[in-house]
């Protein structure tokens, strides 16, 4: 009988090796430090749109206020005008007070622009209603001032009248004091232009040169009557 001998197994079963194992540990290193850099990126855009959206809301704020803002300025600006009106038709007005023009910026205008300028929540939009607030202080410093020299020069007109037809009387019966008649009135009229503190720029320089030269005609006028 033949002798068989049992078949063993020499060949080792397949074990893994070491080079996958290196891959696979590599593989998870990997993926850990994507996972790691893409938290981070996601951080740092995340922790960016905070500066972007809080200063989009500032700057919508500012916006809407100006955009308010610049309603309550011209409803300011008319209503002071309509104020300002009321004062310079008042037949009551002393149209030689000094005092007149600036005592309506200070008890009526500044009150108005302060509680406008003091109405603002953020900066950008307060500077912009001081700058506005400073515009429209100025075009009624010049208005107020030039109403005044305006409203003073008519005045200042309607009395000299008063002086012109005295000296003119006086010419008519006296004509030998017509050099003399014609020499105070100059005085009067310079001394008049210079002496009411209203009466200012191209305002005075207008009475001087009308009332001048009215004056003279009307007085030369009754001094040669009075001499034929």
């Amino acid at each position: 009988m033949p002798n068989i001998r049992e078949y063993t197994n020499t060949v080792e079963p397949p074990r893994p090796s070491d080079a996958g194992a290196v891959a696979g540990a590599r593989a998870g290193e990997f993926a850990g430090s994507l996972a790691r850099s893409g938290g981070e990126r996601l951080g740092r855009a995340v922790a960016g749109v905070g500066p972007l959206a809080a200063d989009y809301y500032d700057q919508h704020i500012v916006f809407q206020e100006i955009s308010q803002a610049g309603a309550v300025i011209a409803g300011i600006q008319n209503r002071l005008t309509q104020d300002w009106n009321a004062v310079v038709n008042d037949p009551k007005l002393d149209k030689n007070d000094p005092a007149t023009a600036s005592r309506f910026r200070q008890e009526v205008l500044e009150p108005k622009l302060e509680e406008f300028t003091g109405a603002f929540r953020t900066h950008a939009g307060e500077k912009w209603g001081r700058d506005r607030a400073q515009s429209l202080r100025q075009h009624f410093f010049e208005k107020t001032t030039a109403d005044m020299s305006s409203i003073a020069g008519h005045a200042a007109v309607e009395n000299h009248l008063q002086t012109i037809n005295s000296a003119a009387t006086a010419a008519y019966h006296d004509p030998s004091s017509l050099a003399m008649l014609i020499e105070n009135f100059k005085g009067v009229t310079d001394a008049t232009s210079r002496s009411n503190p209203n009466l200012t720029g191209t305002a005075a320089d207008k009475f001087r040169t009308e009332a001048t030269q009215q004056g003279l005609q009307k007085i030369v006028h009754a001094g040669l009557l009075g001499a034929y």
